[in-house]
């Protein structure tokens, strides 16, 4: 059975650029396949992305770049996911780096984290990301924020001030 026939798939097929910062994670990965096979355009950037998400990655013809240097992350996608526990960098200096940047100053941005720790919200909403989404367990949980990511590209492009409702730990 395709992906897109499992029952309780309710992420309709859409478009818009994905970037994954941390996409070499073992679930960032099969995420980034899974908004790929959803119609997105999907990019990522990570530091020492090894097999099996590399292995992933290439076969679905992913691109990601080493590091998360401002160059490596033009152009601007329509939304940034970022995985607030990068290694190296961390998570948080990386998003003040992505508000401070004059290209991805208003690119939308949703929180994957592995914390649900009250002190990392706060420090992202002070920073103003769209959304603080604590990895799923399962993938229904993967399904539903699949569709957070839809309905804020859809807000976003619309003109619509993006709502914060995420801004809570889901």
């Amino acid at each position: 059975m395709e992906p897109s026939n499992l029952p309780g798939t309710r992420l309709p097929r859409t478009s818009g650029h994905l970037h994954l910062l941390g996409i070499g994670g073992a679930a960032m990965a099969p995420v980034a396949g899974m908004l790929q096979e959803r119609g997105y355009h999907v990019t990522g950037s990570d530091v020492n992305v090894y097999p099996p998400a590399s292995t992933l990655l290439s076969s679905l013809g992913i691109r990601w770049n080493e590091g998360f240097r401002e160059d490596n992350l033009k152009p601007a996608p329509d939304l940034a996911v970022l995985d607030l526990n990068l290694p190296k960098n961390g998570g948080l200096q990386v998003l003040r780096a992505i508000r401070e940047s004059q290209e991805w100053a208003k690119v939308p941005v949703v929180i994957v984290s592995s914390s649900a720790s009250p002190q990392d919200l706060a420090k992202t909403q002070r920073l103003g990301v769209e959304r603080y989404i604590t990895k799923p367990p399962d993938l229904d949980g993967f399904l539903q924020a699949g569709q957070i990511f839809r309905d804020i590209l859809m807000a976003s492009r619309s003109g619509l001030e993006i709502s914060h409702p995420g801004a809570s730990i889901d």
